[in-house]
């Protein structure tokens, strides 16, 4: 994400998005900070039998990608420019799914922006995470969090200034490896 504070104040300075996974019945790696949201591709079309909403089918990654991020964060109506930049491919030795992991770039989107859009709670799964923060995306910073426990003392911003003390809590299990493709790819000139 960018730093823009409003439409006058322009910066270079930029950030990645953390998002604080809720404890819930069926869920994954609860009360963990991610670096990542996390999206199946779907190359057919279904209807959810609970809510009765209808998933079109994915084409490719990319529009995997596009979807997760509104689902999780940004809604249906954010029309700002979305980059995407496909990275990797592994495969989680936890699930044996084959996972590739991308870059998403909002480059003039700030995170009071994707706050703002995730706290009107139109995106359909903004539940999955219940508290965002930032973290500058600079060599220092990234550094220190591929050694942190938490992202205590890395954090610029979070969404519910109450809840401070969640930033005690540890890190998804490859949140850090995430973190070291981003701190890879800046040190590359790549990000």
């Amino acid at each position: 994400m960018s730093d823009r504070r409003s439409e006058s104040t322009e910066s270079t300075d930029r950030y990645l998005l953390l998002g604080h996974r809720v404890q819930r019945r069926g869920g994954y790696n609860a009360n963990r900070w991610s670096a990542s949201f996390e999206e199946g591709f779907i190359p057919y079309e279904f209807q959810d039998k609970k809510t009765r909403r209808v998933f079109h089918a994915d084409n490719d990654p990319e529009e995997t990608t596009i979807r997760g991020l509104r689902e999780e964060f940004l809604g249906e109506e954010f029309n700002g420019k979305i980059l995407i930049s496909l990275q990797a491919v592994y495969i989680d030795l936890i699930s044996l799914n084959l996972q590739l992991m991308a870059i998403v770039s909002l480059e003039n989107t700030s995170f009071s922006e994707v706050k703002e859009l995730w706290s009107s709670r139109k995106p359909i799964d903004y539940g999955e995470h219940n508290v965002l923060a930032s973290i500058k995306l600079e060599q220092t910073t990234l550094e220190k969090a591929l050694i942190a426990n938490c992202p205590k003392g890395l954090v610029e911003e979070i969404s519910n200034p109450g809840l401070e003390e969640y930033l005690k809590h540890p890190w998804h299990p490859r949140s850090q490896a995430r973190i070291a493709c981003c701190l890879w790819m800046l040190e590359e000139g790549l990000l």
